[in-house]
């Protein structure tokens, strides 16, 4: 597998872009500076925790693996191998666990019981 990041300097930034879909796009960017504890403390804390946080309201994944990646935003899997055309599928709570195993390498029990606020059938 060829390699799906690289770092590099944009003036006094240091740029972080990945390798998605064949074109590089910018993740992250930095200009190295001391952060304030409390400024990650506080970002951390909304992230994980704030009703509004997408990452309370929604189930998000990615994998890379050998010859691909596979995505799931929500209940919607997305599945690359080898350049070939994705495949999608849509996952209920006994998919979602069969794709953590697949995949991710774990299997999850916990997941025949995971509540996501924006399925209301999961809720």
């Amino acid at each position: 597998m060829s390699a799906t990041h690289r770092i590099g300097a944009d003036g006094g930034l240091r740029v972080l872009p990945a390798l998605n879909d064949g074109q590089w796009v910018d993740a992250w960017v930095s200009t190295l500076e001391q952060e304030s504890f409390a400024d990650f403390e506080m970002g951390n804390h909304f992230t994980a925790t704030h009703p509004t946080s997408a990452f309370v309201n929604r189930v998000m994944l990615r994998a890379l693996t050998p010859d691909g990646r596979v995505t799931v935003m929500n209940r919607d899997a997305t599945i690359r191998r080898n350049g070939a055309p994705p495949v999608a599928r849509t996952l209920d709570r006994p998919g979602l666990r069969v794709l953590l195993n697949e995949f991710f390498g774990f299997d999850l029990p916990e997941v025949d019981r995971l509540r996501v606020p924006t399925f209301p059938e999961w809720a």
